[in-house]
Parts: C-alpha cells; structure tokens; sequence
C-alpha cells in the first residue's frame, strides 16, 4: 500500500475512533433535552441514567467478542460491520420516541463502537512498520481520548443551535463514508477455519454485563443487587471453565502465558480507575465548592483531558528508543504527584495552580496510555492482535466501572459520617440576627469544610491507584522483545 492510501485508511479510523469515544460521554450536557422530547419528570432519572449506563455496558460487552472476531474474521471485515452497526445504533437513537427503545439503540450502538477501537489498534498495527507504531498507536489513542473530552462540549454545542438528535444523525454520513473508504483502500485478509467460541462470548459478555449493572446499584444495596453481583460471579466460574474445556476459547489464553501481557492489563485497571476519578471529581469540585457553573466545570476538566493526547502522544515517541516500563513508571509518578496536589485543594484555590496540577495528572496519565498499549501489541503473535487490542482497552473499563460505582457509594457515605453531627441553624429566644446569620455562616461553612475533605480524599485516592499501578507495571519487561518485526 502507498504511502498516501496508508495515511487516508488511518485518518479514516481515526475518524471512527473520534465519533465512538465522543458518544461516551457526548450525551452527558443533553439529557435534559432528551427527557423534555420523550417528556419524562425529574422522577425519572434513575431511568435516563441508563442512556450512559447502556452504552458503558455494551462497549464494555462487545470488547472480548470482538478481539476473536478480528483474529477469526479479519480486521477489514470486522472494522466495515461494526461501523455499520454503529450507524444503525445512531440512527435508532436519533429517531427513538420511547426511552426503552432509546436505551437499546444506544446498547446497540456501543456494540459497534466497542469493536472500533480494538479493529483501528489491530489495523493499524498491521499498516505501520514496528518502528513508527508506538508513534501512530499513540495518536490513535491520543484521538479516543479526545473524543471522550469533546464529547459534553460537543453535545452542548449542538443542542445550543440544533436539536440533540443531530449529535446521532451526524454518525451517519461519516460512518458510511469510512466505510466506503475502507471497502476502497483497506486489505481483507482471509477468514481463517478456527471457530469462534460464541458460548464464551455470551458468558463473558453476562459477566460484564451483570457486574456493570450490579455496581450501579451499589448505592442502595439489597438483595436483589446481591443476586445480580452472585449471579456475574456465576457467569465468570462458567466461563474460566469453558476457556479451560473448548479447544477454541474466545480469548486464546496463549496470550495469558506472558507476564507483560497480564502486568499490562492489571495496571490499566488501575489507571481506569485514576481517569474516572478525576473525571467525576474535578467537575463536582467545581460545581459544589467552587459554585461555578456546569460549563465552567466542563472547562475545568479540560485542562486535565486536553493534557492527554499531548501526553499520548510523548508516550510514543519516549518508547520508541527505550522500553515499555520507563515510560509508564514516569506517567504514573508524574499523575500521583497531580493528584496528591489535587488533594490540597481549597476554596481559596486559584489560577495557575488550578491548570498546573491538572494538566500534570493528564499529562501523566496519557504518557502511559501508547507504551501500555503497545507492550501488549508487541507481546502477543499477529494472529492474536485483535484479542489483545480488546482486552487491554477492556481493563481501563472495567477499572473506570469498578471506582465509579465505589467512589459514589463511600463518598456518600463518609459525606454523610463527617455531617452527621452538625445541627442546623435555628433562631432561639433572646438571639440577635447578627448572631443567627454568624451561627448559619457557620454552619454553611462546616458543610463546606466537609465537602471539601471528601473531595481531598477522592483526590488522594487517585494518586494512591497511581502508586498501586506502579507495582504492577515493575512486571513489564524493560526489554522491547517483541515476536514480531
């Protein structure tokens, strides 16, 4: 392939990995406008909660499934169908009247967007000689990140000057003109005879799905959220076992022989668990302690996210002439040191430091996104790329699922404990309203102290994941040896 056709297909993915990753979190600025269409009450929140909910299961699901499905089916053919399903999920979003039909359009849709990413990571692997690939897996993955960035202020834009079912329809014409373009340039590779495990799938899939789900209720625990969270565990036993009987397991568990493989995996779980923290916290920091506005708050965090990319893409270029550990190790100290500043933070907190720390976390956390990528890219046999590129963008999700649904559990709970205590201001006989008003002072204040403790501490665990991190990536090689050349 000449060099031109080779940068039209990565611009094409890199479109496709922009539109999948903006729909995380795309919806986040109008569901407001979502529910004044379908005309639900604010009593209906926990319903709508599943428009991002759904759509974190289904990416989530789609990734193990999907991994085989590249390494069976072919990259060019797994990238064409999960575009397509990705523009049918978009389009059954963009035209739903009914929050259930809704809801299920956006499962769909994350299904393909789930497959995207692992399909541009495997592709491009395979377009891009061994020594430019930490530099181009980083853009791929600096550009995921940026969509998850642009997508609340890209929702708000276009609710601000069209209706909010044009973010979905706007999936269509570019979706089909990647895949035009992938038809035109991309090369199919032959289907390979081995079968696909799809008894795997479904319960790899129904552990993922169920443990997600379960999480979400974590902040009111019963019996039902106990049979769901034993119910996913179930599924899990089932599918050890069946990756153990099947001459054909959905993962190849080939790749699990190799510690870097499994050190690389665990250590993203940990970071997803980093990223989500400052993702909820910072814009609640904002909003709450600050008493800024929604948007300002979405700025605020932008200058964490926007750090990312830039951050990928150092990544890149620092693994391309030394090792894999180094560059992680770096990222993860640069982002703990982030957010154990982060965690000093008052209402007294203003610029630049505001913009120092959290640029120095993103900046931190997307130095370790290409070379984390890349180790387990490197690691593992061509013909198990696909599976790879699945599972080590699987274990950021399941790490961001995991602390998101602890995080709002504790963080209510310890809000709860340091207020407890505290009585509300109430005018007694023989008060002055100079007294009262101090007494009210007082207790806002003491409200706001707690606060700003919680959120210290929220703080302080992200840097604490950071540390944990560390440990687990000491067991990648500092060697690049790689099976491939």
């Amino acid at each position: 392939m000449s060099k031109q056709r080779r940068y039209l297909v990565l611009a094409s993915l890199l479109t496709c990995v922009f539109l999948s990753s903006a729909d995380q979190t795309v919806v986040v600025t109008i569901i407001p406008s979502i529910m004044l269409h379908l005309q639900l009450a604010v009593w209906d929140l926990d319903h709508t909660s599943w428009i991002v909910t759904g759509y974190l299961v289904g990416y989530l699901a789609a990734m193990p499934m999907a991994g085989r499905m590249l390494d069976i089916y072919g990259h060019k053919r797994v990238f064409i169908i999960s575009t397509l399903i990705f523009i049918i999920g978009s389009f059954g979003v963009a035209t739903s009247n009914d929050l259930n039909l809704l809801i299920v359009a956006r499962v769909v849709q994350a299904v393909g967007a789930g497959a995207i990413i692992p399909a541009a990571i495997a592709i491009s692997a395979t377009l891009f000689p061994s020594q430019n690939r930490g530099i181009v897996l980083g853009i791929i993955v600096s550009v995921a990140e940026l969509g998850g960035v642009a997508g609340p202020l890209l929702g708000g834009a276009v609710v601000k000057y069209f209706s909010w079912q044009w973010i979905f329809w706007i999936n269509v014409p570019f979706g089909l003109t990647m895949i035009i373009i992938a038809m035109l340039f991309f090369t199919f590779t032959p289907v390979k005879t081995s079968p696909v495990d799809y008894l795997g799938g479904v319960l790899i899939t129904g552990t993922l799905v169920m443990i997600t789900i379960g999480l979400s209720m974590i902040d009111n625990p019963d019996g039902i959220m106990g049979l769901i969270i034993l119910s996913s565990a179930i599924f899990l036993i089932l599918f050890i076992l069946r990756q153990k009987l099947t001459s054909h397991p959905i993962l190849p568990t080939s790749i699990f022989k190799s510690t870097i493989f499994r050190a690389a995996n665990l250590t993203h779980v940990f970071i997803g668990g980093a990223l989500i923290t400052a993702i909820v916290t910072v814009p609640l920091f904002s909003n709450t302690i600050l008493e800024l506005s929604s948007m300002d708050g979405a700025f605020m965090l932008m200058r964490l996210t926007l750090a990312i990319p830039f951050g990928a893409v150092i990544g890149g270029y620092i693994v391309q002439s030394t090792n894999y550990r180094m560059p992680i190790i770096l990222g993860l100290l640069t982002a703990a040191t982030g957010f154990f500043l982060m965690s000093q933070w008052d209402r007294n907190i203003s610029e630049p430091l505001i913009t120092l720390h959290l640029a120095l976390t993103g900046l931190g956390l997307g130095i370790i996104a290409t070379p984390i990528t890349l180790s387990v890219i490197d690691t593992v046999e061509e013909t198990h790329r696909g599976s790879a590129a699945a599972l080590i963008t699987a274990s950021r999700l399941c790490g961001m699922t995991l602390i998101m649904a602890t995080l709002s559990s504790w963080g209510t709970h310890r809000f709860n404990t340091l207020t407890a205590h505290f009585d509300s201001p109430i005018p007694v006989a023989g008060q002055t309203s100079l007294e009262f008003t101090l007494q009210v002072q007082e207790f806002y204040g003491s409200i706001s102290a707690a606060g700003i403790k919680v959120f210290s501490e929220f703080f302080m665990i992200g840097g604490v994941l950071c540390l944990l991190a560390i440990i687990t990536a000491l067991a990648i090689s500092k060697s690049r040896t790689s099976p491939l050349t």
